[in-house]
C-alpha cells in the first residue's frame, strides 16, 4: 500500500471546499510529517467522535477533486466497513454537491458495485443503500443510473429492501424515460442543483418537448417525485417565445399539458391571451375527438401529445363516425390539411366489407368519409370503392353510394347496378350463404 506524502497532503487539503479547508489543515497536520503512514490509515478528526478512515475522511468532507487525488495516489476504492461505495449513498453522508461525481471517480477507479455485505446496521449493497436513503432531486437517478450502469446488482435481502428497490426502480424507469427526450448536452446539465429536479424541469421547458414534458408530468403523479415549478409563468415564456411563429398541433398539446399541471391562462399578459385563444380552440377540438374514442385508443394519442397522425390513426381504426367529423370540421378550422386520404381509406373499408352486412356503425362511418370528401367513383372505373362493392355484390354499401351521389350510368356494368338496387331492403348476405340463382333472376335472392 502506499504512503501520505506533504505533497499529497497539501494537494488534498488545497482541493477541498473553501468551507472546509481550515479544519481540513487543522485534522490531516499529523500525516505530513514522518513517518509517513499508508493511505488506508485511520485519523483522528474534530468532525467524528472516533478514528475514520482517511478515504472516508476525503470522501465526505472534501470534493469530487479532493477524492479523485486520493484514488489516483493509490487509494483502495473498496475499502472501508461499511464499503465507501454504501456509506455515499447515505444522505447525511456527505454534502449533496459533488456527490454525483465522486461516484463518478470511483467507477473510473475500478470500484467494486457486485458486493453483498453483512455489516451491522447498514445496507447490504450500494443500491440498496440509494434505496433506503433520504436523497432528494435528481441525484438520486443519477447515482442510481451509474450504480446500475457500472453493474450494481438490483437485489433484495428482506422484505422491506424488496419494496424500497421496487419503487427506486420504478422511480429510475420513469426519469431515464424523460431523459431520452433530451440530448446528451442537455441530460448533462440536469446534474446541477443536485437536490432538486429545477434543472431537469428546465431542459423540458426550454426543448418544448411535448412527450418529455408528458413523461415529466406522469413521473411527478406517479411516483409522487418532488417535481415543481410554475407552470404559469412557464406558459407565460412559451408564449412570448411563440410571438409570430405559425401554430401547429404541437403547440397545443404542449399548452394543454402546461394547463394541466396548473398553469392559468387568464393570468398571462394581453399579448399571451391573444396568442393562446387559437391554441386553447385547438385543445377543446382535439379533446372532443379524443372524447369519442375508446380507453386503448386514448392512451394511444395520449402517448403521442401533438402528434396529428397519431390522432388520425386512432380515429380510422376507432371507424367512429362522430370523431371523424369532428375530425373534419378542426381541420377545416385550422386550415391544415386532413392528414389521411379520404378515398384511399373508403376503397379499403369497401375491399374489407366485400359481401358481408355493414353494421350501423360502420355504415355511418362510409358516409363520415363522403362527407370527407371520399371520391366512390374514378373515371377509370375499376378500383374504385362502387366497382369493389359491385364486383362483390354488396346491394347495402352500393345503396349508400347511390344515395351519396354515385351515377349508375358511370358504372362498368349499369345492368348489375340497378339489379343490385332491387334488392333494396333485403339482408346482404356473403356470396356462399347464397342459394343458387334461378334462370329467370340470375341475379335475384330467392
Amino acid at each position: 500500500m502506499k504512503k501520505v506524502t506533504p505533497h499529497l497532503m497539501v494537494d488534498l487539503i488545497d482541493s477541498f471546499p473553501p468551507e472546509e479547508r481550515d479544519a481540513a489543515r487543522r485534522d490531516l497536520v499529523g500525516l505530513m510529517s514522518p513517518p509517513f503512514r499508508e493511505l488506508s490509515c485511520r485519523l483522528q478528526t474534530s468532525k467524528q467522535p472516533g478514528p475514520i478512515l482517511l478515504a472516508e475522511y476525503v470522501l465526505r468532507f472534501g470534493s469530487a477533486k479532493s477524492v479523485e487525488i486520493l484514488l489516483e495516489a493509490g487509494a483502495d476504492p473498496n475499502d472501508g466497513r461499511p464499503r465507501l461505495l454504501t456509506q455515499l449513498t447515505n444522505a447525511a453522508f456527505c454534502r449533496d454537491e459533488g456527490r454525483i461525481e465522486k461516484l463518478e471517480a470511483f467507477l473510473a477507479a475500478g470500484v467494486e458495485t457486485d458486493y453483498v455485505e453483512r455489516t451491522e446496521r447498514s445496507p447490504p449493497t450500494p443500491l440498496i443503500g440509494l434505496a433506503r436513503s433520504k436523497l432528494r432531486g435528481v441525484q438520486r437517478y443519477w447515482l442510481g443510473h451509474l450504480l446500475r450502469a457500472a453493474g450494481a446488482p438490483p437485489i433484495a435481502t428482506n422484505d422491506y429492501e424488496l419494496h424500497v428497490m421496487t419503487k427506486l426502480l420504478a422511480e429510475l424507469r420513469a426519469v431515464e424515460a424523460v431523459m431520452e427526450c433530451l440530448t446528451p448536452e442537455d441530460q448533462a446539465t440536469t446534474r446541477t442543483p443536485p437536490d432538486s429536479y429545477a434543472a431537469l424541469v428546465e431542459a423540458v421547458l426550454r426543448r418544448e418537448d411535448t412527450v418529455a414534458l408528458g413523461r415529466l408530468l406522469a413521473a411527478r403523479q406517479e411516483h409522487k417525485l418532488p417535481i415543481e415549478f410554475d407552470a404559469t409563468a412557464a406558459l407565460g415564456d412559451f408564449l412570448a417565445r411563440q410571438a409570430g411563429v405559425a401554430q401547429t398541433p404541437q403547440q397545443a398539446a404542449f399548452v394543454k399539458l402546461l394547463i394541466e399541471a396548473g398553469a392559468d391562462p387568464a393570468k398571462a399578459s394581453e399579448a399571451g391571451r391573444r396568442a393562446v385563444a387559437p391554441l386553447l380552440n385547438q385543445i377543446r377540438a382535439i379533446d372532443g375527438i379524443v372524447g369519442q374514442l375508446s380507453q386503448a385508443e386514448q392512451e394511444t394519442v395520449k402517448a403521442a401529445p401533438g402528434d396529428p397522425a397519431a390522432l388520425v390513426a386512432a380515429v380510422l381504426r376507432s371507424e367512429d363516425p362522430v370523431a371523424l367529423g369532428r375530425l373534419v370540421d378542426a381541420a377545416q378550422q385550422s386550415g391544415r390539411e386532413l392528414g389521411f386520404d379520404p378515398t384511399a381509406v373508403l376503397i379499403t373499408m369497401a375491399t374489407q366489407i366485400a359481401d358481408h352486412p355493414i353494421p350501423p356503425k360502420r355504415a355511418a362511418f362510409v358516409r363520415a368519409l363522403l362527407a370527407a370528401g371520399a371520391k366512390m367513383q374514378s373515371p377509370a372505373a375499376s378500383g374504385s370503392a362502387f366497382e369493389i362493392a359491385l364486383g362483390h355484390e354488396n346491394h347495402e354499401l352500393i345503396d349508400i353510394l347511390l344515395d351519396a351521389g354515385a351515377k349508375p350510368d358511370q358504372a362498368s356494368s349499369p345492368e348489375m347496378v340497378f339489379e343490385l338496387m332491387r334488392r333494396q331492403g333485403l339482408p346482404q348476405l356473403p356470396k356462399g350463404q347464397r342459394r343458387p340463382a334461378t334462370p329467370s333472376r340470375v341475379m335475384s335472392y330467392n
